[in-house]
């Protein structure tokens, strides 16, 4: 790291590397369950298409590779730069989501096959551990962000605090598990969150590349980024869990009316 932030150069270079090599995976198994299907009995099927499977293997597919555009672009920004670090941070948001996506198409596909034990620790991962290490990581970049400030209440420690307050939620959400209340558009903000989210930071990446190297975010704009980055995690938290509760809810329903047959060959 250098005294005035880490360096921009080399961790823009391995992110969008690695997001490069997750979009590949993630084109992978979109194409595989779009060619095989789902498999399974027609209501396996049918319960499969409503999980929204294929759509959130296509918005995280299609978020990664803007990620890793977005990230090659900033290895052509002055290293350590404000103006570098503050794209860094604003891109971790879409990137982070996209990776918990992977997992919340993973997990919602295993409910509509009945494994429910799969389903259980995927609805844990993705409701609870993804958001609070995204969240965590992302305020390490708001500690960077942030380096130089004289206030006694940096933007950074507004994120520490908010950081209990997202674990504390969002682990309340998975530990509902079933119960959690249906959210009409949860499975819609689960699956598309990852894509929004890069959209709208390719929209500020065009911002920041018409301002000088040295730009950066003033201290009450950075506790609002902290803030908002904050109710974006648990948002989603809250989305994902809505959707995986109603997603194992239909497949134990079907189970008791004996429309689902757990052995068909796929």
């Amino acid at each position: 790291m250098r005294e005035d932030g880490w360096n921009s150069v080399s961790l823009t270079a391995a992110y969008w590397q690695l997001a490069g090599v997750l979009a590949g995976f993630a084109f992978v198994a979109l194409a595989s369950y779009l060619i095989t299907g789902p498999g399974g009995s027609v209501a396996t099927r049918s319960r499969a298409d409503r999980s929204g499977a294929a759509r959130s293997l296509f918005s995280t597919f299609a978020a990664l590779v803007l990620v890793a555009v977005l990230y090659a672009l900033l290895t052509g920004e002055p290293d350590g730069s404000p103006r570098a670090n503050l794209g860094v941070l604003v891109t971790g948001v879409p990137f982070g989501l996209a990776i918990i996506t992977m997992f919340y198409s993973l997990t919602q596909m295993a409910a509509a096959r009945g494994l429910y034990d799969l389903a259980r620790t995927g609805r844990f991962l993705v409701v609870f551990i993804g958001p609070v290490v995204v969240f965590s990581r992302l305020n390490n970049g708001v500690f960077v962000v942030s380096r130089g400030t004289s206030s006694p209440w940096p933007p950074y420690r507004t994120g520490w605090v908010l950081l209990v307050l997202v674990a504390v939620l969002s682990f309340i959400c998975a530990a509902l598990g079933r119960r959690f209340p249906r959210w009409r558009f949860g499975e819609t903000i689960s699956a598309h969150a990852c894509l929004v989210t890069g959209v709208l930071a390719a929209g500020i990446a065009a911002y920041l590349a018409a301002k000088p190297a040295s730009y950066n975010l003033s201290e009450g704009a950075l506790h609002a980024t902290v803030a908002l980055m904050a109710v974006v995690m648990v948002g989603f938290s809250v989305a994902a869990a809505s959707a995986i509760s109603a997603e194992l809810s239909r497949a134990r329903s079907a189970v008791t009316s004996g429309q689902m047959h757990l052995f068909d060959v796929a």
